[in-house]
């Protein structure tokens, strides 16, 4: 008999415990963490792309690229990813032989990751051209899809080409912009 109630008291007492515990949460606790810090990572999972002092951009197709953020939000990065990987698609197609830069067919940015000191996100954007045919009767027209990655602090941007595991890469950053 001593032995169930031994039993009881301790799983009774783990009950109660626990349910403290949620009602405590359920109230709210002045120890709380600010909701900033529910969605920043310490990015385990990846490395976050290093800036070597002082900051130098890598090679990129010359274009008229956007000016780097000087608040850097959620919002600004977005519009300067996206801004940024369209230029870049652009020169690049306008860099092709025989291709002719015919606009965009769609655009998207999204905050995959914010950590302390930064944000991951990925960019898709489509670009329609034309390509001259062989034997000189017309043109083809063709859209290519640029996918990447970009990482930005308030010190620099970093971009990398974005594959199919829909996580950051931990190596092939270039730099190309700074604050």
């Amino acid at each position: 008999m001593m032995d169930r109630r031994t039993v009881l008291g301790s799983v009774s007492t783990a009950i109660l415990t626990t349910l403290a515990g949620c009602s405590r949460s359920l109230i709210g606790d002045d120890t709380d963490t600010s909701s900033e810090e529910d969605y920043t990572t310490d990015t385990d999972a990846h490395d976050t792309p290093d800036l070597t002092e002082p900051c130098s951009v890598s090679s990129t197709p010359e274009a008229d690229y956007p000016v780097f953020p000087s608040e850097i939000t959620e919002e600004n990065v977005e519009t300067f990813a996206v801004d940024f990987e369209k230029r870049f698609a652009e020169a690049t197609i306008k860099n092709q032989p025989n291709k002719k830069f015919g606009g965009f067919d769609g655009s998207t940015g999204n905050v995959h990751e914010k950590t302390k000191s930064g944000y991951f996100i990925e960019v898709t954007v489509s670009v329609d051209y034309a390509m001259a045919r062989g034997d000189e009767t017309g043109t083809d027209l063709g859209s290519e899809t640029f996918n990447s990655w970009y990482y930005i602090n308030s010190k620099f941007a970093s971009r990398s080409d974005r594959d199919t595991s829909g996580s950051p890469p931990n190596s092939g950053w270039k730099t190309v912009a700074c604050a």
